[in-house]
């Protein structure tokens, strides 16, 4: 039911399904939702830093992890650094 509605308000189903809301209706909606009450905004505070070290961390295990596998190679590209020059 409240589909056909939108389709009768905005148009036929199809272009409203295809293309979205009219541009006059979502530009009324984002105004809306930009302003929400001072009580409502989660202070931001920036970067997380826990999250960055984390990842830090993440990286450099996986490094620890590839670190024989490009022992193994470092061979075979030294072979092919001396055929390039």
């Amino acid at each position: 039911m409240s589909e056909k509605r939108r389709s009768e308000e905005s148009g036929d189903f199809f272009s409203s399904f295809m293309f979205g809301e009219k541009r006059e209706r979502s530009i009324k909606q984002e105004e809306a939702e930009e302003s929400p009450a001072l009580d409502e905004q989660e202070p931001q505070s920036g970067t997380d830093f826990f999250q960055i070290f984390m990842q830090i961390d993440d990286i450099m295990d996986s490094l620890k992890e590839l670190k024989p596998v490009i022992k193994e190679f470092s061979p075979i590209l030294d072979y092919f650094k001396q055929k390039l020059k």
